[in-house]
């Protein structure tokens, strides 16, 4: 059974985004889903943490995301996967969503404004 991981859910106003889902084959390979990075108004606290696969021929570690800094007025950008980049952090408006398979969703402007989502997993068969 082939289970993609569901995307992080985007961070409501002033909240962390949602750390993402598991994606597996089976008992064979998993990789986990990355956290969710803090709130724009964590000045200096670390992004999120990328996800890792596990016991694949190729296994990889997601990218963390960018740091917000309230004092420069930007919000952390997300983490990129080894296949999709992650939504990038915005001086104003709303967060933007992750890039394709994997990307963490980019950090919002402003306390009553939400994060983007992030996007969800994949898994690659390769058969040879």
């Amino acid at each position: 059974t082939i289970t993609i991981g569901a995307a992080g859910t985007a961070g409501a106003a002033d909240t962390a985004g949602g750390t993402g889902g598991t994606t597996s084959h089976g008992a064979l390979v998993t990789a986990t889903g990355g956290t969710g990075g803090a709130r724009g108004t964590d000045n200096g606290m670390p992004p999120g943490v990328g996800g890792a696969g596990a016991s694949g021929d190729f296994n990889s570690t997601g990218g963390p995301g960018g740091n917000p800094s309230a004092t420069d007025g930007f919000a952390g950008g997300g983490g990129n996967s080894m296949l999709g980049g992650g939504g990038r952090g915005v001086s104003t408006g709303a967060g933007t969503t992750g890039g394709v398979y994997g990307g963490g969703g980019g950090g919002a402007a402003g306390t009553s404004l939400t994060g983007g989502a992030g996007a969800a997993g994949i898994v690659v068969v390769t058969e040879f």
